[in-house]
C-alpha cells in the first residue's frame, strides 16, 4: 500500500546480570539466590520476553527459575513443578516461560519490569557475586 510503512518486527537478545541475593536463615539451609530485572534502568520502548538462556559457564551448571508468586525457598524443595530448571548452554521453552510468569510471552515496559529470580545449582564450592543470562525480547 502506498504511505503505508510497514516495520518489521525483529528480536533481540539482551544481557542481563543477576546479583547474589544473599539471603540468610538462622533456622536452616537457604538456597543460593539470584535477582535481577529487565528493563535494569532507563527507557525502553515495551515489549515481551521471548526466550530465557543460560549460558554455558564453568561455576553455572544450572539456574533454577522461581515461579511468579513462589518462594526461594520452592528451589529447596523436593517438588520439581516447584521451580524451572534450565541447564547452562540451555534455554527455555515457551512452556518453561509460562509456567515462570504465567504467560508465555510476558510484558515489560520502563515503570514494569520482569523480574528474575533464580537459584544456582553450581559445582565447587566458589559462589559468584552475579550471574548473567541472555534475554530473548521483542518490543512492540
Amino acid at each position: 500500500m502506498p504511505g503505508w510503512d510497514r516495520q518489521r518486527i525483529v528480536s533481540e537478545q539482551v544481557a542481563i546480570t543477576l546479583q547474589n541475593l544473599h539471603l540468610v536463615n538462622p533456622n536452616g539451609p537457604v538456597p543460593v539466590a539470584y535477582g535481577g530485572k529487565y528493563p535494569p534502568f532507563g527507557s525502553v520502548p515495551p515489549g515481551h520476553l521471548l526466550q530465557i538462556k543460560v549460558p554455558q559457564s564453568s561455576t553455572v551448571l544450572a539456574l533454577k527459575f522461581v515461579k511468579i508468586g513462589g518462594s526461594t525457598d520452592d528451589c529447596l524443595s523436593s517438588n520439581p513443578n516447584a521451580v524451572v530448571t534450565v541447564l547452562a548452554g540451555h534455554a527455555t521453552s515457551a512452556s518453561q516461560i509460562k509456567a515462570i510468569y504465567g504467560t508465555a510471552n510476558p510484558a515489560y515496559s520502563t515503570s514494569s519490569p520482569i523480574p528474575f529470580v533464580a537459584c544456582l545449582v553450581s559445582q565447587g564450592a566458589s559462589i559468584p557475586g552475579s550471574v548473567q543470562i541472555q534475554a530473548t525480547i521483542i518490543s512492540q
